[in-house]
């Protein structure tokens, strides 16, 4: 049965790269497989509409609910209980490490400007799918240790084994007189001091920080239904050090594949290096029992030689040795992470909770708003002008006005001027009393007919 979940990123979130680091450091301590699948697909809220959208699967219940909690709390996503698509596609591509696993994809630590995840959305807005099935794993130490040992100690070879045998021999045969020439390997520090490799030296640091972080084994494919789609996406991928390459390519594949746990150790990659031993045996039994004869060059022999070729050709396809994906949390957050542009890319976007926006003010809140400000107002104390009465505002007045003609009296410049405003007024007075004893002509004859002779 399988357990998955929908992350739909919010309208008003902001993703920085590796956003997901701190969910992988939970997923690492569980130590159960979990998958993230990125797919383009039909969108459930508008029909016809294809959006890119981010699913994670879980071997059972408790643990779906637990990361669905987690990723609800600490990140502006959805969580929705959804499940993909099932979609075939034209061709599947199996991913591996170019190099070994011990040697990261990027340098441990260092800021990454663009998100990668961005371009793997963008690569996906017409068709297609990037799997990731991961898996904690603390035992993957163990072939980085051994990678860091053998590039700092040397690696030993068959052939060297077999002449450092044979030097010892000889040594232990032969009078010494230095304890230096009992090995060929020790012979080689005592004549030729061995030269330090910078290139090796900085591939040796950069293992010892991938072996400081949490690890994961995983598996990396790409489906979609042209060749062009699929290098683009494994295009947007990281690169630096180490860096991803085809290993295999399956046709008409339907995913998502049953989930099951990724191993790091395969009997592919214990039986690669013995692909010899058939067609030797072939050559070997041909020749006991006489059937072929050396140098002889005639039909049966140009078959039993062909047919060891092709033999051991096959062998070395059918035991073709895949380079481990161990992965650890720095890189594998750079590409199982969140889009940071939302945007600008055709995600399928969640819609935000009541409980994280804002409420809108109603009619009644902003009227009550108004009455508190208006009841505030009325209880803060009036002017003393308005506070007085009519009578004694009055009063306050005219003294007011006494006081400013004091004031001007008070100075020479005031004062001539307030004569001469006096005699102003004086003058207009006398003009107004003499209009009044001033008869006018017409009033002046009647005055003088009705008076008596």
């Amino acid at each position: 049965m399988a357990f998955w979940i929908e992350v739909r990123p919010l309208k008003t979130a902001k993703f920085e790269p590796g956003n997901l680091a701190g969910i992988l450091e939970i997923l690492y301590n569980l130590r159960k497989p979990f998958r993230f699948y990125v797919v383009n697909a039909e969108s459930p809220i508008v029909k016809g509409r294809r959006t890119v959208r981010f699913f994670f699967e879980f071997p059972d219940e408790t643990m779906k609910s637990y990361v669905s909690k987690v990723l609800s709390a600490s990140l502006n996503v959805e969580v929705l209980e959804a499940q993909p698509p099932k979609t075939t596609f034209k061709m599947g591509v199996e991913l591996e490490l170019a190099r070994h696993y011990a040697l990261p994809l990027n340098r441990i630590g260092e800021k990454v400007s663009l998100n990668p995840v961005d371009g793997i959305t963008g690569a996906l807005s017409k068709e297609g799918a990037f799997e990731i099935v991961a898996c904690g794993d603390p035992g993957a130490r163990t072939g980085i240790n051994k990678y860091i040992y053998e590039k700092t100690h040397g690696k030993a070879s068959f052939s060297k084994t077999v002449a450092d045998m044979g030097f010892g021999v000889l040594g232990e045969a032969s009078v010494a007189r230095d304890p230096k020439d009992i090995s060929r390997e020790a012979w080689g520090k005592y004549v030729r001091p061995k030269k330090e490799d910078l290139w090796v030296k900085k591939e040796v640091e950069v293992s010892e920080e991938k072996i400081n972080h949490n690890l994961f084994t995983c598996e990396v494919r790409i489906y979609g239904d042209n060749t062009e789609n699929v290098e683009t996406v494994r295009g947007s991928l990281p690169s630096g050090i180490n860096r991803f390459k085809r290993h295999r390519t399956v046709k008409r594949v339907l995913a998502p594949l049953p989930l099951r746990k990724p191993c790091w150790f395969s009997w592919k990659n214990l039986l690669h290096p013995l692909w010899w031993i058939v067609p030797l045996t072939i050559i070997g039994s041909s020749w006991f029992f006489k059937i072929l004869v050396l140098f002889r060059f005639e039909f049966i022999d140009m078959a039993i030689i062909v047919t060891a070729a092709l033999s051991a050709v096959a062998i070395s396809l059918l035991l073709s040795r895949k380079n481990p994906t161990v992965l650890s949390i720095p890189e594998l957050s750079l590409i199982l992470s969140l889009p940071s542009a939302i945007g600008r890319l055709p995600v399928e976007l969640g819609i935000t909770p009541l409980s994280r926006e804002a409420l809108p003010h109603t009619g009644e809140e902003r009227e009550m708003k108004q009455l508190k400000e208006v009841e505030q107002r009325s209880e803060e104390p009036l002017p003393l002008a308005e506070s007085l009465p009519l009578g004694d505002q009055m009063e306050r007045e005219e003294e007011e006005q006494k006081q400013e003609e004091l004031e001007l009296r008070e100075s020479p410049s005031a004062e001539a001027l307030y004569h001469n405003n006096e005699e102003q007024k004086g003058r207009r007075k006398r003009e107004d009393e003499e209009d009044l004893f001033i008869i006018p002509p017409e009033h002046a004859e009647d005055s003088e007919e009705g008076s008596p002779s």
